[in-house]
């Protein structure tokens, strides 16, 4: 907004007016001044003229922002709206999915075939992640048009391929496979008990036997555990942040709670804390602290979930059934729970959904297998 003021010359009275329009890099205001003005209409006019000249200035300014710029202003914001480990996902998708390609860029100059082009290169490499990646890739342009870098998103005008189409051409392990019957489960666990590491055995029995995510697990303390009620306490989770791996708070709020343990496994873990103990100690670790974790790397330190993976696949492939990925062991779990009886709300609190169409999705999946021996249950119980 300008300001006016009047002032003494040898040829009379004049006016002049100041423009604030910013401030430099040091913070200090940048002001425009124009003198000379016989009136103060004059004045206000040639400033009007001033200022939408420089806002013209400004625009075609921004028209010459790279990608990666606006990529950055965005972030700044965005990383105060959600937890460390998804800001670092995100930096991730970007600096080696987004940015190699779009970063140098004109944001202005991006076009619908070539945000096309690389999405269909990311589908047809299999790249898992894409969904995800376009899904950010979109606030950023929608950014750029609240500030009015640009008119339009180009990524309104794509055609995403379908995930189905996706897990039709790679070989995958499918939602509806990810899960061992009783029988597979007993085998792994036969198989699990004979690796070579001992806390292999133990934290594969917590997975399948309590439901618990692979990250909850791995943020255990002994603490959290209580042996007098055979009772587990979930309150965090395991999670890769910007410095590393690290503990944060559960999923959803639905995720703290309180799970019991069958006597059986609690035997394998208080097994296991006195195993953890030798093994820590010969290392030159000391275990007794209250917080220490249940599960640590030979560091004692969080476990890689790479190093779960590659435990998983190992014992997998010794007890000869097919390979489930350590989520899969939470299906199970459901899957077992539901064949022996356990109810859908009894199953939601136990696996900390938030809704119960997540809980529901997994039941009449289950239900709808067990459809087929109806017709036999009914006979043998009217038994006419």
């Amino acid at each position: 907004m300008a300001s006016y003021s009047k002032y003494q010359t040898k040829k009379g009275t004049k006016w002049k007016f100041q423009l604030f329009t910013g401030r430099d890099d040091n913070g200090k205001q940048i002001i425009k001044t124009r003198r000379g003005f016989d009136t103060k209409k004059e004045a206000s006019t040639a400033a009007a003229a001033l200022e939408k000249q420089l806002q013209s200035e400004s625009l075609l300014n921004e028209q010459y922002l790279t990608f990666n710029q606006v990529y950055l202003a965005w972030l700044e914001n965005y990383k105060l709206t959600v937890k460390e480990s998804t800001y670092q996902t995100i930096m991730y998708y970007f600096s080696k999915r987004v940015l190699p390609i779009f970063g140098d860029s004109l944001i202005s100059e991006i076009t619908v075939k070539q945000c096309q082009d690389v999405i269909n290169d990311w589908f047809n490499s299999s790249y898992q992640s894409y969904q995800a990646v376009i899904n950010y890739m979109s606030r950023v342009f929608k950014y750029a048009i609240r500030l009015k870098y640009i008119t339009d998103n180009p990524l309104d005008a794509v055609t995403i391929p379908s995930k189905r189409q996706q897990n039709k051409i790679v070989k995958r392990i499918a939602p509806e496979d990810n899960y061992y019957t009783k029988e597979e489960l007993e085998k792994f666990m036969v198989s699990a008990k004979q690796y070579q590491n001992k806390q292999a055995y133990p934290l594969f029995r917590l997975l399948a036997f309590t439901g618990a995510r692979i990250g909850e697990i791995c943020a255990l303390s002994w603490s959290d555990i209580d042996f007098s009620t055979n009772t587990l306490s979930i309150s965090k989770t395991r999670a890769n942040g910007v410095h590393g791996v690290m503990i944060q708070r559960p999923k959803t709020e639905q995720s703290n709670r309180t799970i019991a343990i069958d006597q059986k496994t609690a035997n394998i873990l208080k097994q296991w804390q006195l195993d953890q103990r030798k093994i820590m100690l010969i290392l030159g670790y000391n275990t007794l602290k209250p917080e220490q974790l249940v599960f640590t790397n030979m560091h004692n330190s969080l476990l890689q979930l790479t190093s779960v993976a590659k435990q998983n696949k190992a014992i997998a492939k010794a007890a000869k059934i097919k390979r489930i990925t350590p989520h899969g062991f939470r299906h199970t779990y459901a899957t077992l729970a539901i064949y022996g009886g356990m109810t859908p709300k009894e199953l939601q609190t136990q696996l900390g959904h938030r809704k119960i169409e997540t809980t529901l999705n997994i039941y009449t999946a289950v239900t709808d297998q067990q459809k087929i021996g109806i017709p036999e249950k009914f006979t043998a119980y009217v038994d006419f």
